[in-house]
């Protein structure tokens, strides 16, 4: 049964209808942009038609310094943003760490498969590892040690690393971090949200007196007012590319507001 046929059994009336057009994606170049040999070989790889203009901003941006925030529409790309960071950071700074934070364990396993994929496309070859509740204790401070690209969420953070700043391993790799990646930034309210900025002052404060000051990358679907969102959540300024950028492809959405029948739970 279809959602008409439905709202016609239980008599509920189709009140508007609202029509969110559909969008051809938009490809460019990115010659113009001073990316390395690695970051262009993978693009070849994963864009060969080319990249969309809010991908093109996200890198320009980054590239001069910004910490980026794309606030953009699902499967719109964003992540493609996060391994052309990674890329360049890794050479611009060959002992440099990265940490990407994703708010659920399932989302950091397949990440840390994409992470792998990128890197090996861009001939990178730095180990990624991922630290989350079915590491053993005893295998986490290897991990850091071996590997210069760390998937993780906001509660190991919170429950293992800042519990072990006495830990060798890990203080080397806060000392090294260069970039952090945050995924999923509309994710971060109420009360997770309220954590997770004082879990997020915790780190910079320990960075801060490691001399360490990465950059940022996030990424969220699109929501109301990301800037002063992310300024509360990190006390951080971000340029936020958002969906007058996007230029990825869209199929037509049709929103229909009904109004039910009235039941007496309701009434």
């Amino acid at each position: 049964m279809c959602l008409d046929d439905y709202f016609r059994s239980e008599n509920w009336g189709i009140v508007d209808i609202q029509r969110i057009p559909a969008r051809k994606a938009q490809y460019y170049g990115y010659n113009d942009i001073s990316l390395s040999n690695q970051s262009r070989s993978f693009l070849a790889n994963d864009a060969p038609k080319g990249i969309y203009l809010h991908q093109k901003a996200a890198i320009k941006g980054f590239l001069e310094g910004e910490n980026i925030c794309l606030a953009t529409g699902t499967a719109s790309g964003k992540s493609l943003v996060f391994y052309i960071a990674g890329i360049e950071t890794l050479l611009k700074y060959p002992d440099s760490k990265i940490i990407a934070i994703y708010p659920l364990k399932a989302l950091g396993k397949e990440q840390e498969e994409r992470w792998i994929r990128a890197l090996r496309m861009a001939t990178i070859n730095v180990r990624v590892g991922r630290i989350d509740g079915q590491v053993p204790m005893h295998a986490r401070s290897e991990i850091l040690r071996e590997c210069q690209v760390l998937i993780v969420t906001p509660d190991i953070i919170h429950a293992w690393l800042m519990n072990n700043l006495s830990d060798r391993a890990v203080i080397n790799f806060l000392a090294k971090t260069s970039l952090i990646v945050i995924d999923e930034v509309h994710n971060y309210t109420g009360v997770f949200g309220s954590n997770s900025a004082y879990l997020f002052r915790r780190l910079q404060h320990i960075m801060d007196m490691l001399n360490s000051s990465p950059k940022y990358i996030a990424a969220s679907a699109t929501f109301a007012e990301p800037k002063a969102h992310l300024k509360k959540l990190l006390s951080l300024n971000f340029q936020i590319i958002d969906s007058k950028f996007d230029s990825s492809p869209r199929q037509e959405v049709e929103i229909k507001l009904v109004n039910p029948k009235t039941t007496k739970d309701s009434s």
